[in-house]
């Protein structure tokens, strides 16, 4: 784990629970169970899944669909060509962008095992502390050769890690999961990722605002749409009620609306940094990515993405600071990506 995403995730506090020592038992319980458990799950890199997302997130680089062009369907079925427009944008064997595996292996969860809210359960802790929060991660590819579309590919995952919190918003549950994709050849990738679970009789209770910082280089402004937190659910299989039912965010949890996910950050952050590497720096790629989201985005706000360099290329790799600003002017999220020249 790096030292950034440690010490980052590490100013909450540590103070112990107050709590009734059986909640505490079945927490602790919980968490010894919970570390001998390992998941296993499988996918194809696709590249119209793939397409879609860069489709969400990059809405303005793609053609009118009355200008695309596209084969005929009688050309198409009939085997005469295979090169609809976003096989042409992700022939196979192409790597995809960074945190786009964000959208491979979807929870394959029925309905009646999700939580209540709808988020997947597989390695949530114990009532009362059901509400669920995306708090950081980190990531990093083992292998030059990346995730590649047309790949077939396997993830395992398990917890190594669960911490007792309380913080400003009270008593918490921190849980660690370990994240490895495999292709053919071997690991490819790895990941780790910071969940927070906090009491369910906690409402919203408005974050302190940290001062962005003032020097970026580059920055963009975007405004998160209901349609993009739409399609980011459907693509990811996320059926978390918090970032598509209004009604539930505000008169359940006491949001002013629903919540932009945390990974769709993350992704827009370094979908910004992969756009100016291929335009710049075109062999350029990421190699690992730490961050921290530190306070919660909301559905129709303006959400300004802001990036520097931090360090001259030392022949090999160069680190890069992303960070992005609420319509408050604080950090929402904040990271560091290093990557190879």
């Amino acid at each position: 784990m790096s030292l950034f995403f440690k010490n980052s995730l590490k100013l909450a506090s540590r103070r112990r629970f107050s709590s009734s020592v059986a909640r505490l038992d079945a927490v602790d319980d919980w968490s010894t169970k919970i570390k001998s458990k390992t998941l296993f799950s499988f996918d194809t890199v696709n590249p119209s899944h793939i397409d879609l997302l860069h489709l969400s997130i990059n809405p303005k680089i793609y053609p009118n669909p009355s200008e695309n062009r596209e084969p005929t369907p009688g050309a198409f079925l009939s085997g005469a060509t295979d090169s609809p427009s976003y096989k042409l944008r992700w022939p196979l064997g192409s790597p995809i962008p960074p945190a786009y595996h964000l959208v491979l292996f979807p929870p394959r969860v029925p309905e009646q095992h999700l939580s209540p809210d709808g988020y997947d359960s597989d390695f949530s802790p114990p009532s009362p502390f059901v509400r669920r929060m995306w708090a950081g991660g980190e990531f990093s590819f083992v292998a030059e050769r990346g995730i590649r579309i047309g790949e077939r590919v396997a993830l395992s995952v398990w917890v190594d890690e669960v911490e007792r919190k309380i913080g400003g918003r009270g008593e918490s549950v921190f849980v660690w999961e370990n994240r490895v994709v495999e292709d053919k050849v071997g690991p490819v990738f790895v990941e780790k990722r910071a969940l927070v679970y906090l009491k369910e009789d906690m409402g919203f209770k408005e974050p302190r605002i940290v001062a962005a910082p003032k020097d970026a280089e580059w920055e963009e402004t975007i405004v998160p749409t209901p349609v993009m937190l739409f399609r980011y659910s459907a693509l990811t299989f996320n059926s978390h009620l918090i970032h598509y039912d209004s009604l539930y965010t505000q008169k359940v949890e006491g949001y002013p609306d629903r919540l932009v996910h945390g990974p769709l950050t993350c992704t827009l952050l370094l979908n910004q940094l992969h756009k100016l590497l291929s335009e710049t720096k075109p062999s350029a790629r990421v190699l690992k990515w730490s961050y921290r989201a530190l306070s919660p985005l909301i559905v129709g706000d303006h959400v300004t993405l802001c990036g520097k360099r931090t360090s001259e290329a030392d022949g090999k790799t160069e680190t890069y600071e992303l960070w992005a600003v609420n319509k408050h002017g604080g950090l929402a999220m904040r990271g560091r990506a290093i990557v190879a020249m």
